[in-house]
């Protein structure tokens, strides 16, 4: 009887149930959670098709692109100087491991501005901290192409670099650091500024992503699978890059996860197979006819 009323209320499984309506706790209680280590087999199906890694190492890269998340934002809409989140300011900063030590000649980037995450932020949840929201390099909403010129001929163009070095300079002075982006471009600068030499990063504005690779993530929640009368999911993360020329794909990484709907917001981890990150991309990506790797 009980079985056959809490299926009746949770007959469509969704995951719109809180922890205190009387249906979940009712449909909770009977059905337990699965093991830790459960995979239902909608997911064995996926697992033995594309979990995992799979990467071919690439030499005589000039240069490649990271793309935003494909699931929450648009590279078109960014390239048109949409703003698409609060939270991803992208772009490429440091930029100086890249471009000096691993010998690429350009890295581009989608970059959203401080001014329109902080605006997004702010219709979104009202007041946010102020420090959350600084700019690198750039303050306009984009795409950007990273690279490095030397000062004789750049000129004025090294005035945004002079500049993050400056700040990341008199951060450094201070006890607790606030971004931690300046704490690491600082790092950074001071491992390879011998060999930057009369240097500096150089960002110009592109209409569209024109390197030959395109690094790319995106999560997916690829079907509802319920776990008898608790409502469940499997979610897909896939890293990859691709061949912008021809849409190959040289080196993806695939994990798949069951989640057990826990009420509200809350879910419950289950099994899971594959890999969800890529090796750092000049680990396979070289910049000329030997592979320099560093981790």
């Amino acid at each position: 009887m009980l079985v056959a009323l809490a299926a009746v209320f949770l007959s469509s499984c969704d995951e719109s149930y809180t922890q205190d309506d009387v249906a979940f706790k009712l449909a909770a209680w009977i059905s337990d959670l699965p093991p830790e280590d459960y995979i239902p087999p909608e997911m064995q199906v996926l697992c033995a098709d594309d979990a995992g890694r799979q990467i071919s190492r690439i030499y005589n890269v000039e240069g490649y692109a990271l793309a935003p998340r494909l699931d929450l934002h648009s590279v078109e809409e960014i390239a048109k100087g949409n703003v698409q989140s609060s939270g991803y300011p992208g772009g490429c900063f440091s930029c100086l491991p890249e471009l000096v030590e691993f010998g690429f000649d350009y890295i581009e980037a989608a970059y959203q501005s401080a001014n329109d995450r902080r605006n997004m932020a702010l219709s979104k949840r009202g007041q946010v901290p102020e420090y959350h929201f600084r700019d690198q390099y750039v303050d306009k909403t984009g795409l950007y192409r990273y690279s490095l010129q030397a000062r004789s001929t750049a000129g004025e163009k090294c005035t945004a670099f002079d500049a993050a070095v400056k700040m990341a300079r008199s951060q450094s002075f201070v006890s607790t650091s606030i971004n931690v982006g300046l704490t690491v471009f600082w790092r950074d600068y001071n491992r390879l500024k011998e060999d930057l030499g009369d240097r500096c990063v150089v960002v110009t504005h592109i209409s569209e992503f024109q390197a030959p690779y395109v690094f790319e993530q995106e999560m997916r929640r690829l079907t509802n699978v319920p776990w008898r009368l608790l409502a469940g999911h499997i979610t897909t993360w896939r890293e990859r890059v691709v061949n912008r020329a021809s849409g190959d794909v040289v080196a993806r990484s695939t994990a798949h996860r069951y989640l057990v709907h826990g009420g509200g917001a809350r879910f419950h981890r289950r099994g899971a197979c594959g890999s969800s990150n890529l090796p750092r991309l000049h680990t396979f990506l070289f910049s000329g006819t030997e592979g320099i790797v560093s981790q």
